[in-house]
């Protein structure tokens, strides 16, 4: 249909109800347009019961604290909470983690001194220290001196097998402490409920709510960190806070601050205190720091890079426990926890909403109608706003919206929308990643695009660019982005050439493959091929480049499961298996060797008449037992090769190695690096005979 003629269409009348008639064809007019809108209602409707529409509810209310944010600020926070913080200006000074049980000691003590309320432990003390149990008894004594302010935590692993059997171990703290203090709290996220897990993180692992209680094995209840303090404050016993209080509440996080370093990287700022330990213990408090310690309810917990527990939350995606910890406490200080509209008044309100429009669509222009359903999907979401920033309640408007969006557009567009044709599909969506003859294959096979997978034997290759991090602070983001599309749109169109496919990219980081979705019967050859011919482009581009670029690149041959994982929404095609690892772990052992591309014993074993490498010996990747063969690729036979008129000599280092003379080898990697002095491969080898290294010389990696 021409766009002339669906805008007249739009914009015409839609005819009254006593002058609709049926035709032959089928229902036309209101009954069309009831018929249409009426299944559309009620099933968006049974998803949203059924969960269905849950993960958009996640992110709209994700979206309602970013606007909230945006135009209101940062919400308020009581002045009582603190957190003393183990960063890394404190391990610089105090030492690496854990620390000895006196720091915490001495820690408490000082905060004491300095008139905190509260001292609360986000930190497991589960094991005595039995090398030095005098630091233990100086942790236990503090805890015994202020055991109505000290509080200790303890951590529950829960685990659902398959079968539905669920495991629960409690990791306490030591029996001394635990009997010195009175109050214990649990840091988990997750609880059991009757016969359930239940887990704080939504469906989408992002977390927005917090178990405040859990009923033990043993019948009693325990609090969170944060209720716990909550508790305390207020003078309640966990079984007490239980009868008044919910057991699990929709957190309001109030929000971070973003600040920017010297580099220009902004990083987010909770909007409580964060007062490092070193200074605490040292002290060296500011006045601001003295005078934020008074009256707080100090949190203890680590929050430098790589010891502590972080979690997605709507602000940040690598937010600390201790924050939700705080965060929890904050809502029950000040009353201020989110709180849900009833689901069934939404459902009402979508079903009136629903039929309301479809009654308009009756009566008047689509036109007019479209005017209508603008105006309410504002003023859902203004009031859905108002109820949030106002009331902390919860109203999911995307239920009422999407389904009144879906009658407008279903009615309107009845017998109007057009299938798009499967071919066109193909081409649209393949081309990208596929090559042109690959992609017409798929055009008249369309059936190889089934969601789900096979196994295949395939060639699979890695490739990422060398010291980009150092390359990407070099650059301005402009500059950077320009130089990183050149190189991916170079690499792209060669694994095309060679009739690859571009499975994805990482960062700066290329998987690609080859033999699927059809029989490529050189499929070894092919992918080297492509990386010999990558190599070379890089070389040739790099000239001109401020910044020299270099790339490693792993190949490897195996059976693998290949095709479109995913949803039926959304889906990629891609190869998942144990070969795929090994070949991203190829890639980075061109680090150890100082290479650019190494493949394995596999590709070599179906290339070996075509192209000429270096036989690197064999080394064993992490997370693998068995040794495998590598081997160096360095170009086509008959061709220009690097390092060719020393590789007699190689071969002969090699040969020595594998029967274990080692004098031999020796002699034959010096006589090699006559030719080729700072070989990395070499000398790493020298360097391993110097050790008097066994094992064959299998080289074990322990990087990735």
């Amino acid at each position: 249909m021409p766009l002339s003629a669906f805008i007249r269409r739009l914009s015409a009348k839609a005819p009254r109800p006593e002058k609709a008639k049926a035709g032959a064809g089928g229902a036309k007019g209101p009954r069309a347009r009831w018929l249409v809108a009426a299944p559309i209602i009620f099933s968006v409707c049974f998803l949203d019961i059924t969960g269905f529409l849950r993960t958009l509810e996640y992110n709209y209310v994700d979206f309602l604290f970013t606007t909230r944010l945006a135009f209101w600020g940062v919400g308020p926070v009581d002045s009582r909470l603190a957190a003393a913080v183990m960063d890394e200006k404190s391990m610089a000074e105090i030492g690496a983690i854990p620390w000895p049980r006196s720091v915490y000691a001495d820690l408490v003590k000082k905060l004491m001194k300095h008139g905190a309320e509260m001292v609360v432990f986000d930190v497991l003390f589960i094991e005595p220290d039995k090398r030095h149990p005098e630091e233990d008894v100086q942790l236990v004594a503090v805890t015994r001196r202020w055991k109505k302010r000290v509080i200790h935590c303890f951590y529950e692993t829960i685990e659902a097998s398959p079968n539905g059997l669920i495991t629960v171990q409690q990791l306490m703290p030591f029996d001394a402490l635990k009997e010195a203090g009175m109050r214990i709290a649990f840091v988990d996220t997750d609880r059991i409920k009757g016969k359930d897990l239940e887990k704080a993180g939504d469906l989408d692992g992002t977390v927005r709510r917090a178990f405040l209680a859990k009923q033990l094995a043993s019948g009693d209840y325990s609090l969170s960190l944060g209720a716990e303090v909550f508790a305390a404050l207020k003078g309640l016993t966990p079984q007490e806070f239980v009868g008044r209080y919910p057991d699990e509440i929709h957190v309001n996080f109030p929000g971070i601050f973003k600040t920017l370093t010297q580099g220009g990287k902004i990083i987010p700022k909770d909007p409580y205190p964060k007062i490092p330990i070193a200074d605490i213990v040292a002290d060296r408090l500011s006045d601001k720091a003295r005078q934020a310690l008074k009256g707080a309810v100090v949190f203890v917990a680590s929050v430098a890079t790589g010891y502590y527990d972080h979690y997605p939350t709507p602000y940040d995606p690598v937010t600390p426990g201790v924050s939700l910890h705080l965060y929890a406490l904050n809502n029950l200080l000040l009353g201020n926890y989110l709180r849900v509209w009833p689901g069934l008044l939404t459902i009402l309100l979508t079903i009136s909403s629903g039929f309301l429009l479809a009654v308009a669509l009756e009566r008047y222009s689509a036109v007019f109608s479209f005017g209508v359903l603008a105006a309410m999907l504002a003023g859902m979401f203004g009031f859905s706003l108002y109820l949030f920033v106002y009331k902390n309640v919860i109203f999911h408007v995307l239920l009422p919206g999407v389904t009144s969006l879906l009658v407008s557009v279903g009615v309107t567009l009845y017998r109007v929308a057009v299938e798009e044709k499967e071919k066109r599909w193909i081409r649209n969506t393949f081309s990208q990643y596929l090559s042109p003859k690959v992609v017409s294959l798929l055009v008249e096979n369309p059936e190889a695009l089934r969601l789900g997978g096979d196994k295949r034997l395939m060639t699979v290759l890695f490739l990422d660019i060398e010291g980009f991090t150092t390359i990407s602070e070099k650059l301005s983001p402009e500059d950077l982005t320009k130089l990183l599309n050149k190189y991916l749109t170079s690499f792209t169109d060669i694994i095309l050439k060679n009739d690859g496919v571009v499975d994805k990219f990482i960062g700066d980081a290329v998987m690609a493959f080859w033999n699927a979705p059809f029989d490529q019967s050189q499929h070894p050859l092919s992918a080297c091929l492509a990386a010999l011919e990558m190599k070379e482009s890089v070389a040739r581009m790099t000239v001109s480049e401020v910044v020299p670029i270099k790339i490693r690149i792993g190949l490897h041959t195996g059976f693998m499961i290949v095709g479109n994982m995913g949803s039926s929404a959304r889906f990629n095609y891609t190869v998942v298996g144990d070969s795929v690892n090994f070949a991203s772990r190829l890639e980075g052992a061109n680090k150890f060797f100082k290479t650019s591309i190494l493949i394995s014993e596999s590709v070599y074993e179906v290339v070996k008449a075509e192209v000429v490498v270096r036989d690197l010996g064999k080394i064993r990747v992490v997370g693998k037992e068995t040794p495998v063969g590598i081997y160096e690729l360095l170009g086509r036979k008959n061709g220009k090769v690097p390092l060719e008129e020393a590789l007699p000599i190689w071969e002969r280092a090699m040969a020595a190695l594998k029967q274990n003379d080692a004098a031999s080898a020796k002699n034959a990697f010096w006589e090699y690096m006559k030719l080729h002095p700072k070989d990395p491969a070499a000398e790493r080898y020298l360097k391993l005979l110097d050790l008097g290294v066994k094992e064959n010389f299998v080289i074990n990696l322990t990087e990735k």
